[in-house]
């Protein structure tokens, strides 16, 4: 795990906060742009203290201290339920890199609409048994993402039959794991996944995906 530190916060009568991430999967300008928010937050009067939950991205957050004073912020696991955190940034900065190449991928505008982890999301109860799914995200106010992710199967009648309400974070790490990147898009948004492709629609004008996109080059697609 590497290190890096805010360095103005104590300018502002504010503990600095030690940030540690893994190298190998995120990237250095992710780290920095998470800095310096956080110290244009406190340099803007935000206080922040041991206990307080801080969103960055979808992932909810726990800001910590350690025996030095510095603050840290501790993140879901990604595993486990109820969710047990982990000392690091790693999968807050993964995800928000993912969801902001997802925009990129559709030549979207980057201002994404990010949900919580702990909003729920309505599904089928055959989600997650093939690998085709299909995604809405409907205006909502929370407790509720907006969000509704039903299988691909169309002898399977959604209209008729119940759906469930799970938290995104349940849905995400025993579910259906393939939704994670596309969670940020806007309200209006309908991406179907099946058969070695990705449909979407936003405000019902479909959107291509870009040739050289991330989605291509991490091979999303291969994995279905």
């Amino acid at each position: 795990m590497k290190e890096e530190r805010t360095t103005t916060c104590s300018e502002h009568n504010h503990p600095e906060f030690a940030l540690s991430f893994d190298e190998e999967l995120v990237l250095e300008e992710d780290v920095a742009w998470l800095l310096s928010s956080l110290q244009d937050l406190v340099a803007g009067g935000q206080t922040f203290t041991p206990g307080d939950s801080f969103q960055i991205g979808w992932l909810p957050t726990l800001i910590q201290e350690r025996d030095d004073g510095l603050l840290t912020i501790h993140e879901p696991d990604m595993k486990s339920i109820p969710v047990a955190h982990l000392p690091t940034v790693t999968f807050a900065l993964l995800h928000i890199r993912w969801q902001k190449e997802v925009a990129d991928s559709f030549d979207l505008d980057p201002d994404l609409q990010y949900p919580s982890a702990r909003q729920s999301v309505l599904i089928c109860d055959r989600l997650g048994q093939q690998p085709g799914f299909a995604m809405h995200r409907r205006a909502a106010l929370p407790p509720n993402s907006g969000w509704i992710i039903c299988c691909s199967d169309d002898t399977h009648d959604h209209k008729t039959e119940p759906l469930k309400a799970v938290s995104l974070y349940e849905l995400v790490i025993g579910i259906n794991a393939k939704s994670l990147p596309f969670l940020a898009l806007p309200e209006e948004s309908q991406v179907l996944i099946e058969d070695q492709s990705i449909c979407l629609n936003v405000e019902g004008l479909s959107q291509s995906l870009q040739k050289d996109s991330f989605l291509k080059s991490v091979g999303y697609l291969d994995s279905m």
